[in-house]
């Protein structure tokens, strides 16, 4: 498991999840939809009723989360499933995962489900 990238680190650095109106973002438009990679009507449904259930509290908490992030090892019990078209977390060179899912988006349940059920069977045997 490597490190964060150098830029998520520098915007926990420097507290960017505080001060960015980042909570007015999160709403359901092109911009979004290109990052978490939908493109059906269906998916795009999805995504805006997760917008609209999204708690303030909650994204603050998990951007905190991701940009102070200091895990250096993988644990022992943790698979690691990543889509190679993933814009939010994108994939990472040198980096152990245990599975790639070809073109897989950071909302890949939604159309790469499949092969995502596929992965973790296969890392359960």
């Amino acid at each position: 498991m490597t490190k964060l990238a150098w830029y998520y680190k520098m915007a926990g650095f420097l507290r960017m999840q505080y001060w960015l109106p980042i909570y007015a973002f999160a709403k359901g438009n092109r911009f979004t939809n290109w990052l978490f990679g939908v493109n059906t009507s269906a998916d795009k449904a999805v995504l805006q009723r997760l917008f609209d259930r999204l708690e303030r509290d909650f994204l603050y908490w998990a951007l905190n989360a991701v940009l102070n992030w200091h895990k250096n090892e993988k644990p022992t019990n943790m698979i690691r499933i990543h889509g190679t078209a993933d814009l939010v977390l994108p994939l990472r060179k040198n980096t152990d995962y245990d599975w790639t899912i070809e073109k897989g988006t950071h909302l890949m349940l939604l159309d790469k489900s499949e092969e995502v059920s596929k992965a973790i069977i296969n890392a359960l045997k």
